[in-house]
């Protein structure tokens, strides 16, 4: 059985366009050590992400935000970023806080997160 969790971070988070630098959605394709990651997880990725963004615009336009600015990291060839990151334990041995835990921990020490 495949299981690979995909954990959307970004705090306060904001769809509207400002002049500061707004916040980002990072996503973790979080794999435990005994799984192997979906191959086709980068289409998959992009697909929910154009189903999210899609939805967020249509609505915020709806309410008379016209100014959008949508909050997921993408790289210069258009596709959503992506971090992959293994696990060290099998997915029988995790629980949901140990993975949140291990998932974090590994972003703080990339300093991709300011703060966690």
């Amino acid at each position: 059985m495949l299981i690979a969790w995909f954990c959307l971070l970004g705090a306060a988070t904001s769809v509207f366009a400002a002049d500061e630098q707004p916040c980002q959605i990072h996503i973790v394709l979080f794999t435990p050590a005994d799984v192997t990651p979906p191959t086709d997880y980068q289409t998959r990725v992009d697909d929910l992400v154009a189903c999210a963004e899609s939805f967020f615009t249509r609505e915020l336009k709806r309410w008379g935000h016209e100014k959008l600015v949508m909050p997921f990291r993408r790289s210069p060839d258009g596709h959503v970023e992506v971090m992959a990151m293994r696990g060290k334990k099998k997915a029988t041995d995790y629980k949901p806080v140990d993975i949140r835990t291990e998932v974090m921990d590994a972003i703080a020490r990339r300093f991709i997160l300011s703060h966690v």
